[in-house]
């Protein structure tokens, strides 16, 4: 049943590491879904993530906010009971969606939620568990029951998400895909941009490669340099571009210095024109160890760019015919050789529309996220 008056719904991010996917999602959906019926605002345990879109969420009614708790992990979970626990106190929401890959993170702010009153509660599982990390899994697997104390509703990304989140019988009766939609017609594929953002990063006359995302052991970016190493050594005209920054940004670029690649790898840093930086890439790599959805596969695949990511990640990934999945095991020669061989010049121009096809733009996304919002029933 439809709710008779606008919604509050508040955003719940654990990560403390900036602006990233899951950012990204949460604030493309916010812009595109019908604000005259819902409104959201963002929370997320330290400072905000949402910092480099404050100005634009803030003019579509939207607040940000920070309960100020370092990642001090004696206190931590004290802290967030009692600054959540007086936060919900003084606002009034209808719902509380809580965006984490982690599972005790999610059942404690599920718990303090619906200690608070909140009516309805959606934990939605975002990434993969690292399957090296055997004493975590463990922990989740005997937590995972917990969450259907707490949460009203279920949400994924994908299928290895919902897998590694809740129990079998949840994921069986009660989840709920919502696909990580992007904007579309921003990342299709444009020549002008491409020649133009080739001069801006002086790689005009190189086969550029490109990988986005934050320098974490999750994303592997240790192995994207072997890898790419690899690749240089068989085509020298070959380019790297990497966007994102994080804690292992100092390994990374010692081992780029190492390798000798100073002068074929270029770093970015942050950036919020990646749908014009894979412009210029001809090919994309992601050769995370763990993810639950990587936007950016999307974003790639819809600019065209031929995207090759780990095995890794969910299969439900490959949305065109563009893609290729490879085993990290096999190492980085066989990756770069498999890399360069399957390569093929293509028109990109098609790729956006396969993508929206399958339904992931934006706008169907928000759509389908509201219809759900509204329904205020258990899933």
């Amino acid at each position: 049943m439809a709710q008779d008056h606008k919604l509050r719904v508040l955003q719940i991010n654990a990560s403390t590491k900036g602006y990233g996917g899951v950012s990204a999602i949460l604030f493309n959906i916010y812009k595109h879904i019908d604000r005259s019926r819902v409104t959201f605002d963002f929370l997320s345990p330290d400072e905000t993530t949402y910092e480099v879109c404050r100005d634009e969420i803030e003019a579509m009614g939207g607040h940000l906010y920070g309960l100020g708790i370092h990642r001090n992990k004696l206190l931590n979970k004290f802290l967030l009971s009692k600054r959540l626990s007086a936060f919900l106190r003084e606002h009034d929401y209808d719902i509380v969606h809580i965006n984490s890959g982690a599972l005790l993170y999610n059942l404690q702010v599920a718990a303090i939620a619906k200690r608070c009153g909140i009516k309805r509660i959606i934990v939605h599982a975002h990434s993969t568990l690292d399957k090296s990390k055997k004493l975590k899994n463990l922990m989740v697997k005997i937590a995972k029951p917990l969450l259907n104390l707490f949460a009203t509703d279920f949400f994924t990304c994908s299928d290895k998400a919902a897998q590694d989140m809740f129990t079998a019988k949840t994921v069986r009766d009660k989840v709920v895909t919502v696909k990580n939609g992007i904007e579309t017609e921003r990342f299709a594929f444009n020549s002008a941009v491409r020649s133009r953002m080739r001069e801006e990063l002086g790689v005009d006359d190189k086969f550029v490669i490109c990988s986005v995302g934050r320098f974490d052991p999750k994303k592997n970016q240790l192995f994207l340099i072997e890898c790419f190493k690899e690749m240089h050594e068989l085509n020298p005209e070959t380019a790297l571009v990497l966007v994102g920054s994080g804690e292992l940004e100092n390994a990374i670029k010692s081992k780029v210095k190492a390798s000798g690649l100073e002068n074929d790898v270029l770093f970015l840093g942050m950036r919020m024109d990646v749908n014009e930086i894979l412009q210029a890439a001809d090919i994309f790599i992601l050769p995370s160890i763990a993810e639950g959805y990587p936007i950016v596969g999307v974003e790639s695949q819809t600019a065209g760019v031929f995207t090759v990511v780990s095995s890794n990640i969910t299969a439900e990934l490959g949305i065109t015919d563009n893609i290729l999945f490879l085993d990290l095991d096999k190492g980085a020669h066989f990756w770069a050789e498999t890399i360069l061989q399957s390569y093929e010049c293509r028109s990109r121009d098609e790729y956006r529309l396969q993508v929206v096809e399958r339904g992931y733009d934006i706008k169907d996304t928000s759509e389908a996220l509201l219809k759900i919002y509204e329904e205020n029933v258990r899933i």
